[in-house]
Parts: structure tokens; C-alpha cells; sequence
């Protein structure tokens, strides 16, 4: 985000974690999902560009049905096809099993073809060859002005439509912003009603589509829309019995390992010479909590490609600290008084209020200390000259020795203390300015 180096944190996304753990766990012996093409692409494109290894991905078997799709074309005749094209192609661009040439040529062909085709009729075509246009690096090269200007305008005219159905409209922004984002960022202001249907959308993709176009309107962090994410898969519990059959095994394993007693009698195990086969007792009512809660592939994988691709991949999980806290820390609450500030822009302003503050603390001490040593001493003569009976100049001598001795030193020593005090203050709030974007004022 251009203004939002301060709302993101180097921890991994929670999210995105955990639709990389159900991808894992559901795919099956060849290493597809359900042999079916689209969620087959869409689970290992996401896979991959998490920085999955492609040892266990079924990349053979995704060129092998992209070679079938470009011989029959039956990719221009479903939608899903059509995507599952632009996605197997994204996979083997991210495994690097295809060449640039290759690649830049099959790109140039898949964006002609559906051009010639207006497109399917649905933006969400258009989404999926944007996302593979923009991932390539080959939109200049590979499209030339007037292809680029027909994506465009098929957009713009999909937003402007009144009857558009959600789907239709939330597709057309998450394009759109990548070629034209102030449009996406003045549609976004001028329809909040619209976009906050998107947002609270029953489908959970929806919502994350639009994170990028809330993103190109600036808006920060876009911290309601995100956390209502999360609050999703909270309430879909995805996972919950097959993290509990997993630790089961685990445990059960490594507790042989160990050589612990372990009573476990859902779990059973036959070792071979080479197999070790393991049996394990699953209620029925568990098969059924898995069956009722099995996660849509499709939809999370649009989740994930979002949030990778609306740049909120390293956000931190809000549910991993209080909300409130979050809100604290960021300034949201101060949103309408604080203009946020690029981490970059950030840094150097720091320097230079560092600089300022620090010549303020050099100069009230400075001139504390001109004055600790010419005219206290004198003031101190005056002061006690008289009290000591001794006549002049040893008088003189005496309450200027006094001076110097109690009065500068202690007066100095109080201002060491003091200086180093507000210096080591400013070095906190300079480092609190620096990592969290917040100047505490004195």
C-alpha cells in the first residue's frame, strides 16, 4: 500500500496459513482436488505462491490438461475452464516449467481469443487473465494499447451498469484496480452502500476481492472488512476434526518413539517391513462434523490469491491481540485528525525531529550550564561573603570557593542528570515514532 508500511507487521498472515493447511490435507493420492481442473489450478497457484514446494503438486497432470484445452478450445466455452487455463499457466509459470517465450506467447493468445469472444460476458474471465497478465510481468509486452483499452472498457462499462449483479461488479473492481485504481478509488467513495454489501457479502470471496479496491481508495487497513474474514473461519470451524485426528496419530508416534507408555485405543498400528499401517476409530458424528463443514477449495483459494494480491498478506491476525489494541497502536481511532505517513517518508521525518528536539535539550542545558559557572559563583559570593565576618579579599576568595565547590557542582551534576534523562526520552519516542508511526508529546 502506498501510505501503510505502519499497518502491516513481519509475521506471517494467520489466514493465509490456515487456507495453506486445508489446501494440504485435502487433496488426494494423485495430488489434485476432486480431479477437478479449476480447483486443481486455483489450490496449486496459491500454493505455489506462498513458496509451497512443487514436489508434491500434480504439475504434469495440470500441463497435461492445459495441452488438452489448447488443442480443443473447449477452455473458450466455460468460464471455469477458461480461468483453470490462466491459472494452470500461472502454475507453471511459478514452478518455472515453461519458458518466458513460451509463456509470453500462450498469455498473448489466451487474452486475444477471449477478447474475440467479448470476454465471456463476465469480468470474472477478465480477473483471472489480469491476475495472469500482471503476475507474468508481460502486460506491455505481451498486449499491445489497444487490447489494454478494450479490457478497460468492457471494466468501466461493467461498473457503470446499475443492474450489474454483485459478482459481476466484484470481479470488474479487483480487475480494474490494477489498470485504472484512482476510478476504482472514486467508485468505492461515491457507492458506499453498494461497497458495503461487498463487504458483509455472504460469500466470503467477495469480501476478499474487494480488500484491494479498498486498498487503491486508501483507505487504512481496511481493518472491519479483514477481520470480518477472519470471523468466518472462526464460525466455519474448517479443520477442527481433521487437526484432531492428526495430533492423535502424531502423538501416538512419537510416543512410541520415546518409549512412553501410551494408551490409545482408537489407534492401532501394523508395522511391515517397509509400510507401517495405522488404523484409527472415528466417530460418526466427527465424519459428519467433516462432511457438514468440508472447506469450499474454490472460495478460499479466491481468498488467498486476494489477500496475496491486495498486499495484506503480512498483516498479523487481529485475534491474536485485542482489536482494540490494534486500533490504539495503529491511530485508527485518530484516522480523521492523523494523516498517515510512508515508513520511508516516516524514517527521515524522525531524523529530523530527532535533530530539533535534540537541539532544544543542547540549548536549555547549554545555557544552564553558562550560567552555573559564570554567575552562580558570584551570586553565592554576594550570598555569603557578608555571613563570614572575614574582610575583603578573603572573603572573596572563601564564598567564591564555596560557590564553586556546593553550589556549580551540585548544579551541574542536576543538570547531567536532568539532560541525560530528556535525552534518553527522546531516543524512546524517536524509536516509538519509528516502529509504530505514534509521537508521544511530552
Amino acid at each position: 500500500m502506498s501510505h501503510s508500511e505502519i499497518c502491516t507487521f513481519a509475521h506471517k498472515n494467520d489466514i493465509l496459513s490456515r487456507i495453506e493447511e486445508i489446501l494440504y490435507w485435502t487433496k488426494n493420492e494423485k495430488n489434485t482436488w476432486y480431479d477437478d481442473y479449476f480447483l486443481t489450478t486455483i489450490a496449486t497457484a496459491v500454493l505455489l505462491k506462498l513458496g509451497h514446494s512443487d514436489k508434491d503438486l500434480n504439475l504434469k497432470w495440470i500441463q497435461e490438461q492445459l495441452t488438452y484445452l489448447e488443442k480443443t478450445k473447449k477452455h473458450l466455452d466455460s468460464v471455469n475452464l477458461f480461468c483453470a487455463s490462466c491459472l494452470g499457466l500461472l502454475s507453471l509459470h511459478y514452478a518455472k516449467h515453461r519458458s518466458k517465450k513460451e509463456t509470453s506467447n500462450l498469455v498473448k493468445k489466451l487474452a486475444i481469443e477471449l477478447s474475440k469472444i467479448n470476454w465471456m460476458n463476465t469480468p470474472k474471465t477478465v480477473a483471472f487473465l489480469t491476475l495472469l497478465l500482471k503476475e507474468t510481468e508481460f502486460t506491455k509486452r505481451v498486449t499491445n494499447e489497444v487490447l489494454l483499452n478494450k479490457i478497460e472498457g468492457y471494466l468501466l462499462d461493467c461498473i457503470q451498469k446499475e443492474t450489474l449483479d454483485l459478482e459481476h461488479l466484484t470481479y470488474a473492481l479487483f480487475s480494474l484496480s490494477f489498470f485504472k485504481p484512482e476510478i476504482v478509488k472514486n467508485y468505492v467513495i461515491a457507492h458506499k452502500d453498494i461497497v458495503n454489501k461487498l463487504t458483509n457479502h455472504g460469500r466470503i470471496e467477495f469480501r476478499a476481492l474487494i480488500l484491494d479496491a479498498l486498498d487503491k481508495a486508501e483507505i487504512p487497513c481496511a481493518e472491519e472488512t479483514y477481520q470480518g474474514i477472519w470471523n468466518y473461519f472462526d464460525r466455519k470451524r474448517y479443520g477442527i476434526v481433521e487437526r484432531s485426528i492428526i495430533q492423535k496419530i502424531t502423538s501416538f508416534v512419537y510416543g512410541r518413539i520415546a518409549g512412553l507408555p501410551f494408551d490409545q485405543r482408537d489407534i492401532k498400528i501394523e508395522e511391515g517391513n517397509d509400510v507401517a499401517h495405522i488404523e484409527i476409530n472415528i466417530a460418526k458424528s466427527s465424519l459428519e462434523e467433516m462432511v457438514a463443514h468440508a472447506p469450499p477449495i474454490d472460495q478460499l483459494s479466491v481468498v488467498a490469491l486476494s489477500i496475496l494480491w491486495s498486499n495484506y498478506d503480512e498483516l498479523y491476525l487481529f485475534s491474536r491481540q485485542r482489536f482494540g489494541e490494534y486500533q490504539k497502536l495503529m491511530r485508527i481511532e485518530k484516522k480523521d485528525t492523523h494523516l498517515p505517513v510512508e515508513k520511508e517518508k516516516l524514517l527521515e521525518m524522525s531524523k529530523k525531529i530527532f535533530r530539533y528536539e535534540l537541539e532544544k535539550i543542547l540549548l536549555k542545558y547549554g545555557v544552564l550550564t553558562v550560567f552555573a559557572i559564570g554567575m552562580l559563583p558570584l551570586a553565592l559570593y554576594y550570598a555569603t561573603g557578608p555571613l563570614t565576618g572575614i574582610p575583603y579579599p578573603w572573603s572573596e576568595a572563601i564564598g567564591t570557593g564555596i560557590g564553586l565547590f556546593f553550589g556549580v557542582g551540585a548544579f551541574l551534576k542536576w543538570i547531567s542528570s536532568r539532560g541525560k534523562k530528556e535525552y534518553d526520552e527522546l531516543k524512546t519516542k524517536i524509536e516509538k515514532l519509528r516502529s509504530e508511526g505514534k509521537w508521544q508529546d511530552s
